[in-house]
């Protein structure tokens, strides 16, 4: 979603400033709302997403971390110092290994 932004904004700004040299107020605050409106409808279909159905036996977090997921699927909640050992926990799995390769690749070629 990002990467589509990014060629939906570069795209009106191409197509609404011909010369780029001379731009006039007026346009940077049209191209402003344009890009605004993009954000607000992008926020709007996010809220009106559904949430996802709870069901922690079959989930990959409670492979990682079975106590604590039985703990909470029984009604009692993690505490902070549970919550930052699963996470971490998570992180070591074999799967979260291979999409952090994937997701530092990106935040590199998103920086330049």
């Amino acid at each position: 979603m990002l990467q589509t932004s990014l060629l939906t904004g570069n795209l009106i700004g191409y197509f609404q400033f011909p010369d780029p040299d001379t731009i006039t107020p007026s346009q940077a605050h049209l191209f402003y709302w344009i890009l605004f409106g993009v954000a607000a409808g992008g926020v709007v279909v996010l809220c009106l997403l559904r949430k996802p159905a709870q069901d922690l036996s079959t989930s990959s977090y409670a492979s990682v971390n079975d106590s604590t997921a039985s703990s909470a699927s029984m009604g009692g909640k993690m505490g902070p110092l549970e919550a930052a050992k699963a996470t971490f926990r998570l992180l070591v799995t074999p799967k979260m290994l291979q999409l952090s390769v994937i997701i530092m690749y990106s935040g590199l070629v998103l920086t330049f």
